[in-house]
């Protein structure tokens, strides 16, 4: 996650980067930006749970074919807890396919509240979504 520190061009605050983290809050600003390019939004699984994983890279990023993957909708089965408000960050490298098919910032909603609907009946926490 070196580079998530070198200008990124998201802005984290040093909490967010020291925490591995955004509010749901904070995370829809950093993705209504201007300057952001959302690439994919999609149900995967990593080693810590099954999450809805968002794609994006802004113009310093996309110059070193690089992007922050947020994810979260989902169970951390380490934390043993719902991430439902709050994005874990990952730094990656971005697969230059994805460069030619930006989604909008509505079709990323459109994946948030399909994926916040399916799992609502599970979280006992409901944040607004």
């Amino acid at each position: 996650m070196a580079y998530l520190k070198e200008g990124n061009g998201f802005g984290f605050s040093q909490n967010e980067l020291d925490n591995g983290f955004v509010t749901y809050e904070r995370f829809l600003d950093l993705m209504s930006d201007q300057e952001t390019k959302i690439y994919m939004a999609t149900t995967d699984e990593n080693f810590h749970g099954n999450f809805l994983f968002i794609t994006a890279s802004t113009r310093d990023l996309i110059k070193s074919k690089r992007a922050i993957t947020f994810y979260g909708l989902g169970y951390d089965w380490d934390q043993e807890k719902w991430l439902v408000d709050e994005w874990q960050l990952l730094g990656q490298p971005i697969d230059s396919q994805l460069l030619d098919n930006p989604m909008s910032f509505d079709q990323m909603v459109a994946k948030i509240s399909d994926r916040f609907k399916e799992i609502k009946p599970l979280v006992k926490k409901t944040p607004s979504y």
